[in-house]
């Protein structure tokens, strides 16, 4: 039996029941903590607690979790209640004509009635389904599959920091790529915002390590043929366009005309040396572009949703198409057992500086997978450098 922590592939009602009642304790946790940043999603949790005794809703989200072990991704809370809440977001953003989301939805109050139709509506809508339905669809049978291109920004200012250790077109394979965001923002010069460095999680700033750094992940970047690789696109999944722009944001951040209008210009960015190709990643002995590698291999916050043997086995692909550097980013660390796996940290609003860079060098392998940076959130907009080799010699190359 393959498990990710404790969560078994195949499941007993009982076990269905039992992730549920802790889906609902995480949802009141995030609607009563102060760790959860966006008040609208705070109110989102409070609500569902409300709403959680419904029959419907109940029948709704445990065959969403069966479908989830079937499929043998994770349902750990923290991961399960933004799962959901992104797939009631799709909902009411799709209908804000009539629903006015976000902008009121600070109160809970204004989810309850909400979530109580669209739990219970009987009329059809997405892909003849009713939006009860809709909704187990998208959280039992999509992986979350969000786009923040600033997750990058670490690897826009290693590659100029490593210059020397790269060709003069780096090629790019990243692994969980949704929109294809990511490698856009690189080869299309797009403009990272603002990082912090810190000297330690707790210290003063770096200001002089944070000035270089920016300078570093801001410079001009040219990228050789790069790919993005994932199992949901539009044509093998219709819907998921949409999907991915609600995973895309917080519900505060719909709010931003300005965040909207710069992501949906990405979406519709073509370019010659950037493709989309959609493949299962975790098959054993996958090639994604013949007997071709790859300068650098990316898993960006994809590991976090799978059970441990497939997340094993997309690095192992990644690092067979790989010739120089591989990178995982994720709510992880590296195992203690396996220097080459990453095990994910569960409890995503436990403590900050849980979203971490983790580097392989290729040409340096013994050492397996290193840390190089340390996020306060996932938005990564303050970083701490870690201990590792790797993190080393970046900090040395920035400041030389």
């Amino acid at each position: 039996m393959t498990t990710h922590g404790t969560r078994p592939l195949y499941a007993s009602p009982y076990e269905v029941t039992r992730i549920y009642d802790e889906l609902i304790q995480e949802y009141d946790h995030q609607g009563n903590s102060s760790e959860t940043s966006d008040i609208r999603t705070a109110a989102f949790g409070r609500a569902m607690v409300r709403v959680s005794a419904m029959d419907e809703v109940r029948e709704a989200t445990m065959s969403a979790i069966q479908l989830r072990i079937d499929r043998g991704v994770s349902n750990h809370p923290s991961q399960l209640a933004s799962h959901t809440q992104r797939a009631v977001q799709k909902q009411l953003w799709e209908r804000q004509d009539t629903t006015y989301y976000p902008f009121p939805h600070d109160d809970e109050g204004i989810w309850v009635p909400q979530l109580e139709e669209m739990f219970t509506d009987p009329s059809i809508h997405f892909d003849h389904m009713t939006r009860s339905r809709e909704f187990s669809w998208f959280v039992g049978f999509f992986n979350l599959v969000s786009n923040k291109y600033q997750r990058y920004s670490g690897i826009g200012a290693f590659s100029k920091a490593m210059e020397h250790e790269l060709p003069e077109l780096p090629t790019y394979l990243d692994i969980g790529a949704s929109q294809n965001h990511g490698l856009k923002a690189l080869a299309h010069n797009e403009k990272f915002d603002t990082v912090t460095v810190r000297k330690s999680e707790d210290g003063d700033i770096d200001y002089e390590l944070t000035e270089r750094f920016n300078q570093a992940m801001n410079h001009p970047r040219r990228l050789g043929p790069s790919r993005g690789i994932d199992e949901y696109t539009e044509r093998n999944f219709p819907g998921v366009t949409a999907w991915a722009e609600s995973c895309s944001f917080y519900p505060s951040e719909l709010l931003n005309p300005k965040l909207l209008e710069r992501y949906r210009q990405l979406s519709a960015l073509i370019l010659d040396n950037v493709d989309l190709v959609a493949a299962n990643a975790s098959l054993p002995g996958m090639r994604f572009n013949g007997r071709l590698s790859y300068t650098i291999g990316l898993l960006f916050t994809v590991l976090d949703q799978q059970q441990p043997r497939t997340g094993k086995a997309m690095i192992e692909n990644v690092i067979d198409n790989t010739d120089r550097y591989v990178f995982a980013q994720d709510f992880a660390e590296v195992s203690p057992n396996d220097p080459f796996d990453i095990r994910c940290v569960g409890d995503w609003f436990s403590a900050p500086y849980t979203y971490r860079l983790f580097g392989l060098d290729m040409h340096d392998q013994e050492l397996g997978f290193q840390e190089v940076l340390r996020w306060k959130e996932p938005r990564c907009r303050t970083a701490v450098f870690g201990n590792s080799r790797l993190a080393t010699e970046m900090k040395e190359r920035l400041m030389a």
